[in-house]
């Protein structure tokens, strides 16, 4: 604890690797003043703690992995953790993962699960985010991310609970997040159908990656492919699961493909 305190101290420490050990962390109060980079690793209830008396001001890109503990369930420190993170203005990165969420209970309260993830809407500088905590989501929540974080590059939503967006819901990401390159984000496409395909956004999104999960395939990979299209036109990769994707896939290289064969013509 001492060689943490020590730590603290440095006026010019801008990156740290810290493994948490056990313990109040006195003595780290208002530490860290030029810290924008930092690795944890440690149990929920310790990065909570540590969090909550470190309080680095200067903190730019965090990055959280959570150890198994011996509690039940995490969920109060992980709730308590993302309250704390809404505290950090200068926050533009973010990585959420670990084996303790391996733990959460199945069949848990999809208001208890939003109401953890709710606080990081507060933070409007946030440009990458990984989220492994189960989410449940809709077209209005997506809404609310998509409005609350237009800097955003990266979104990482690795895992959805019981209720997902739609496919249509993506067109937030396209209207109030003009730098996002890569999106990965649960969504029930199963059965979209042609007359629901998705008209084009009027500017030329940068977003070249995409993929979901929690669902087993797709119906009609045509009508999918195409709305991705329109809703993202650069877009040059689709991920997920099953074979229905796979064609996804192929259909959009089939549309990169004519892109590209039109610039040549024009030029």
């Amino acid at each position: 604890m001492d060689s943490i305190q020590a730590i603290a101290l440095l006026p010019r420490l801008t990156s740290l690797y810290l493994t948490l050990p056990a313990g109040v962390y006195a003595g780290v109060e208002n530490g860290f003043p030029s810290l924008t980079k930092l690795w944890l690793s440690g149990s929920t209830f310790d990065t909570r703690i540590f969090l909550a008396v470190a309080r680095p001001k200067t903190l730019r890109d965090l990055f959280l992995h959570w150890k198994s503990t011996a509690d039940q369930s995490p969920l109060a420190d992980i709730a308590a953790i993302t309250h704390l993170l809404s505290s950090f203005p200068l926050l533009r990165s973010l990585d959420i993962n670990g084996e303790a969420l391996l733990s959460l209970p199945t069949g848990l309260d999809e208001q208890q699960l939003w109401s953890i993830f709710e606080p990081l809407l507060e933070l409007k500088r946030l440009e990458h985010l990984s989220y492994n905590i189960p989410l449940p989501l809709s077209d209005q929540k997506t809404a609310r991310i998509a409005c609350a974080w237009p800097r955003l590059k990266e979104l990482d939503l690795y895992e959805s609970a019981g209720a997902q967006s739609s496919l249509e819901s993506l067109v937030h990401f396209a209207r109030h997040c003009p730098d996002l390159e890569s999106l990965h984000y649960p969504i029930k496409a199963r059965t979209i159908s042609p007359s629901t395909i998705i008209a084009p956004t009027l500017s030329p999104h940068r977003l070249r990656v995409f993929g979901t999960e929690g669902e087993t395939d797709v119906m009609n990979a045509p009508a999918v492919a195409l709305s991705l299209y329109q809703i993202f036109p650069n877009i040059t990769y689709a991920r997920g699961a099953g074979d229905g994707w796979r064609m996804v896939q192929r259909i959009l290289n089939a549309f990169i493909f004519l892109r590209k064969q039109d610039r040549s013509f024009e030029e």
